[in-house]
């Protein structure tokens, strides 16, 4: 994983130079949104904050980050899934203060969010991507967060290092860059995709995962297998304990956060493309609830 500081600018550059856009410059999109975020009230089952990606207009009710880091949004397939595709630069993966394609709704108090989605080649997606962390999924970001001082927390499925495989990110504030810790772990053999749910309780994040084949849904567990990594990991990340479940504990995050899909290339070839089935809502009031139906 590269860590230089100077990546944040270079993306920037290369977004200036591709799209007449610099993302640095013009700041994330729809920041002030206190009175369109949704409460537990509206996180009913069948909530109608679900988007199931079947009408005319891919983005449904999400917003978009940053509309520059992507390419078109066309549905896939005939039972209708989003394709996400990152614009061919690299360090679009969110990784300390690099940042890629993001579209989410705003939401306050607890929540649990589900998406089903494959990631591979944006011209096979039979065919898992190539170059370190190209890859697709979840991500929980306060609105505030800015350079340096980074506040987020990410779960997804793509070609990582070595191999396809999860990838759980938290990132906070540092002095010099926004440091992150990550954690790696190896999907099954012959996977290219899944379902994953971060759920929300306090301030606690879990992580669970669901690839085809498993019976239920899975915590996250921190065993031996596990790789920890990332420009954070010098010190603990909090809430993860060896032997335990990966579980983010985030004090600091506000009650109102941004939550949704996200997609990113870290190096080439670039080619990352992920389809989201659905992006699906519930209210969990215990951990059991983190792995309720939310239909």
């Amino acid at each position: 994983m590269i860590t230089d500081r100077l990546l944040a600018s270079t993306l920037a550059a290369l977004l200036a130079a591709c799209t007449g856009s610099d993302p640095a410059v013009e700041g994330p999109r729809d920041l002030a949104q206190g009175a369109d975020a949704a409460s537990g009230a509206d996180l009913a089952k069948g909530s109608p904050l679900d988007e199931e990606f079947n009408g005319a207009e891919p983005l449904g009710g999400l917003k978009d980050l940053y509309p520059q880091l992507h390419d078109q949004l066309p549905l896939a397939g005939a039972a209708g899934r989003l394709a996400l595709t990152p614009v061919a630069v690299a360090y679009t993966h969110w990784y300390s203060d690099n940042e890629g394609p993001f579209l989410y709704k705003t939401l306050t108090g607890d929540f649990v969010v589900e998406t089903d989605l494959l990631v591979g080649r944006r011209d096979d997606m039979t065919q898992a991507p190539r170059g370190a962390y190209n890859a697709g999924g979840l991500l929980v970001r306060d609105p505030a967060s800015a350079r340096r001082a980074q506040r987020w927390l990410m779960y997804n499925l793509g070609h990582q290092v070595n191999s396809f495989a999860r990838e759980a990110k938290t990132t906070r504030p540092g002095a010099q860059e926004s440091l992150s810790s990550l954690f790696l772990v190896r999907a099954p053999d012959g996977a290219r995709g899944g379902k994953l749910r971060i759920c929300r309780l306090g301030q606690a994040f879990h992580l669970l995962h669901q690839h085809p084949g498993e019976a239920g849904w899975v915590e996250e567990a921190y065993d031996a297998a596990i790789t920890f990594m990332g420009n954070g990991a010098a010190e603990p990340a909090a809430g993860v304990v060896p032997g335990g479940v990966i579980r983010f504990l985030r004090p600091d995050l506000p009650a109102t956060v941004q939550v949704g899909v996200v997609v990113g290339a870290w190096e080439a070839p670039l080619e990352t493309r992920a389809e989201f089935d659905y992006l699906r809502f519930g209210a969990p009031r215990s951990l059991a609830d983190c792995a309720a139906p939310l239909r």
